[in-house]
């Protein structure tokens, strides 16, 4: 019987992939995946004692899968093209936090993976700065490495990819792992991760989401008195940047400040919520599983859409809870819009789509601010002032600088009305659209799934 976790990954006969456009696609949903896709391999004979693994890629995943396949006894070669691992993440400032987007699941606030008494991994982390976080991955790999004998781990060594054959005779592959050495291999694994970011739109180019994160300083890193914010997306990227801007924190610390120390009166009204949006997003999860049309995904997420608007307005009834949303904003000052293309956000993790509609509908009804822009989508950015600035696709040149941003109304992701478009004007402009599909030869195609919260 083939595995169906291994069919749904599979590129050709041995060749097997995680990355591209597979959903959910956090860190740790990575990490689950290639100790899966290892185990499942092992299990199915794939790879053994005399069937070696080559993997492709030292991120994350890549060093999880080629860590667990030596400790079980697998020739592994780990074959990295640049000159450093975990390359995303070792330049970037952003937090992470391995267990905030199992929110509202009970263990959320543990940070650390993996938490309790759930099985080990082969790479531990804790919530932190991303790149501490690949400081602290790059140590473990190094000290565990050396005792591992099964393992080889090459950097600056991109594989020939057109230089893999099946060995009929064996059901090996052949494979060019450098110009002068073809070995066999069980099976190839390739990590390559996805493809770049959008952030674009014509000349215009935004800050990347892995880049330097200049929104954590004080305003924002310009000199802009007032600072107009634009952000145009509605995935899990513009939405941490919408809490962050707004709050000065990320998800796990916004939602722990609101929640921590609540009057006992108070909490039950919590729990309530937790269990309504756990049941609504598991519902949604295993709904978009199935869909096949952009019509019934619309219905699936609007309707998950309502369903947490209704459980932040229930909590906005209550003065003490309001109290403590009117303390998590500190960034009054900034004139911040998020600019999204129908009346509901992509498929994201809930705390993200909880905390920025809280955020949102605070802002709306308690202090009349409209800082969401649904049913919109940017259309054009150019300099407000192009004699003496003009946008060349240079993220660092135009940041801070004022732009005429130009927009579409009353779109929907369904429809394809001929919008009525509209013009304002910003200095700080995030643009998250999303990935880019990768042009590599492991390039998997959109595949939703749902994972376990931990490996078994």
């Amino acid at each position: 019987m083939v595995d169906a976790f291994l069919l749904e990954h599979q590129i050709n006969p041995l060749i097997y992939a995680i990355g591209g456009g597979l959903n959910p696609a956090s860190i740790k949903d990575q990490m689950i995946r290639a100790r899966m896709m290892v185990d499942k391999a092992y299990e199915a004979a794939l790879i053994g004692p005399k069937r070696a693994l080559l993997v492709i890629g030292l991120g994350a995943a890549g060093a999880t899968a080629s860590l667990h396949a030596a400790m079980l006894g697998v020739e592994t070669i780990l074959v990295e093209k640049r000159s450093n691992p975990f390359y995303l993440q070792r330049e970037s400032t952003r937090e992470l936090n391995p267990t905030a987007y199992d929110w509202p699941h009970t263990h959320w606030h543990e940070g650390i993976m993996p938490w309790g008494d759930t099985p080990r991994m082969p790479l531990v982390w804790a919530a932190g700065k991303a790149n501490d976080i690949a400081a602290a991955w790059l140590s473990q790999l190094e000290e565990i490495s050396r005792i591992l004998p099964h393992l080889s781990i090459r950097m600056n060594q991109p594989v020939l990819v057109n230089n893999v054959c099946m060995n009929n005779k064996d059901g090996m592959l052949d494979i060019q792992i450098s110009p002068e050495e073809i070995r066999p291999f069980g099976m190839l694994l390739a990590c390559t991760g996805s493809g770049p970011e959008c952030c674009e739109i014509g000349t215009y180019t935004g800050m990347q989401f892995w880049g330097s994160n200049t929104l954590q300083n004080d305003n924002l890193g310009t000199d802009n008195t007032p600072v107009q914010v634009a952000i145009s997306g509605c995935g899990d990227g513009a939405l941490q940047d919408y809490l962050h801007i707004l709050t000065g924190n990320y998800a796990p610390e916004c939602y722990s400040r609101l929640k921590d120390k609540m009057p006992l009166t108070v909490q039950p009204i919590f729990h309530t919520i937790e269990q309504a949006i756990l049941s609504a997003e598991t519902q949604a999860q295993a709904a978009l599983k199935w869909s096949t049309t952009q019509q019934n995904d619309h219905k699936i997420l609007n309707r998950l859409h309502n369903i947490h608007t209704r459980q932040v307005d229930i909590l906005l009834e209550n003065k003490v809870i309001i109290k403590r949303v009117k303390k998590l904003i500190v960034n009054r000052s900034i004139d911040i819009k998020l600019f999204h293309s129908c009346t509901h956000f992509t498929t994201c993790y809930p705390i993200n789509r909880f905390l920025v509609i809280l955020i949102e509908r605070y802002l709306k009804k308690m202090e009349d601010k409209e800082t969401i822009k649904p049913e919109t989508k940017l259309i054009s950015v150019v300099s407000a002032d192009p004699e003496n600035h003009k946008c060349k696709n240079n993220s660092n040149a135009c940041y801070g600088k004022q732009h005429i941003i130009q927009y579409a109304q009353h779109v929907r992701c369904t429809e394809q009305n001929i919008p009525i478009t509209e013009q304002t004007e910003a200095n700080v402009i995030i643009i998250r659209h999303g990935i880019t599909p990768s042009q590599n030869e492991f390039q998997t195609d959109d595949i939703r799934q749902i994972l376990p919260l931990h490996i078994a």
